[in-house]
């Protein structure tokens, strides 16, 4: 009887294994077959591409791709239920610089994939991924036409294809086909990575360059000074007026006065023109470093070689914020004054300084406008 029970026990777990393995056999094909529709593209955006952790502008910034970075785009996310406009969908994509997301309008495909795809039964074709995207039309069973890429609609966990149907793209669920002769449209990536270092579009550096000259006016302005204490713009700005609620008591709104971190915000506003940071002002709010970090408008350098600023560039450390203007120099709000117009220390408050090595050393994090996108 021991005999037996063990015979049947090895019988058993020999059937289990077997199971387990074509198991995992079948889902890896599928997977596989999934996922061979690749396409080839390019970032088409001037000004770059930001890319992201996820499908949204929220999504943790990766890195930030230059005009014409090659790309291999895996599958097209739908961030919609109903609507299919570009900027309601991204593309999971693989570039030399790693795996993430980003929007569709900001890439220009080049090749598709491509499979023979047969309807098993009905098949409705809309245009997005998504039981609640336009109908277009429909396919007869056993109908023949071509899938490009798979898709994926919002809050659904069901695959979508984007077919070919009548010289047309559209969208049909996965469930409904069956699909052959995956062939992927994806090229090759260039086998070394382009350079880590984050550059500028033109755009991004005029907006920079502008902050820059605004900044370097008020800190020769004498007009212009830090104030003692609480009598200072915190998270305010003198030109538009604002001070926040918290704040309003101490601060007279004509004082020509800036802290630290609204003078910085306030030249990307006004100098640089940058319609989030001036929105940010009429309201009251600046950027201080926990809020720049998480920005859009702004990515992490780290603490760069002091040789590789460019102007514009944002120095933080705890409780501090300057901004470099090039040519060893930075400028900031940085030392309260006793508002005594005739003093040094009022003169000094808001200046133009040495960006010496030890200065630098004190910073901890450099952050650089790249604009939205």
């Amino acid at each position: 009887m021991i005999r037996i029970k063990t015979r049947h026990r090895i019988l058993n777990i020999l059937v289990i294994a077997m199971l387990v393995t074509t198991t995992f056999n079948f889902v890896s094909t599928k997977s596989e077959a999934a996922s061979g529709i690749d396409a080839s593209g390019v970032v088409k955006c001037k000004d770059g591409a930001i890319l992201r952790s996820k499908a949204s502008t929220k999504g943790e910034r990766r890195a930030v791709l230059k005009y014409g970075t090659p790309l291999i785009i895996r599958k097209e996310v739908f961030t919609s239920e109903s609507k299919n406009g570009a900027t309601k969908k991204w593309y999971r994509v693989t570039s030399t610089k790693g795996s993430g997301f980003i929007r569709s309008d900001l890439v220009k495909i080049k090749t598709y994939g491509s499979a023979t795809a047969k309807s098993n039964n009905i098949v409705i074709y809309r245009k997005g991924a998504g039981n609640k995207m336009k109908k277009v039309g429909q396919l007869k069973k056993n109908s023949s036409f071509i899938a490009v890429m798979e898709a994926k609609a919002k809050g659904s966990t069901t695959p979508w294809y984007k077919v070919k149907v009548n010289l047309k793209y559209c969208y049909v669920k996965g469930s409904g086909i069956s699909l052959s002769n995956i062939q992927s449209g994806a090229q090759p990536l260039p086998e070394e990575p382009e350079e880590e270092e984050i550059v500028q579009s033109p755009a991004s550096a005029a907006v920079a360059s502008g902050a820059c000259t605004w900044a370097i006016a008020i800190a020769n302005d004498n007009s212009f000074h830090y104030g003692n204490g609480k009598h200072a713009h915190h998270n305010g700005c003198y030109f538009c007026g604002t001070q926040p609620k918290s704040k309003q008591k101490h601060v007279v709104q004509w004082e020509k006065t800036y802290c630290c971190n609204p003078f910085v915000h306030a030249a990307y506003a006004h100098g640089g023109g940058d319609a989030t940071m001036l929105s940010m002002c009429q309201n009251g709010r600046s950027y201080d470093w926990d809020t720049i970090k998480k920005s859009s408008l702004f990515i992490a350098l780290g603490h760069p070689d002091k040789s590789t600023l460019l102007p514009g560039d944002v120095l933080c450390w705890d409780g501090h914020m300057a901004m470099y203007i090039g040519n060893g120099q930075y400028v900031d709000a940085g030392i309260e004054d006793k508002g005594d117009p005739d003093s040094q220390v009022w003169d000094d408050s808001i200046a133009v300084r040495t960006l010496t090595d030890k200065a630098y050393k004190s910073f901890k994090k450099v952050y650089r406008y790249v604009g939205a996108n």
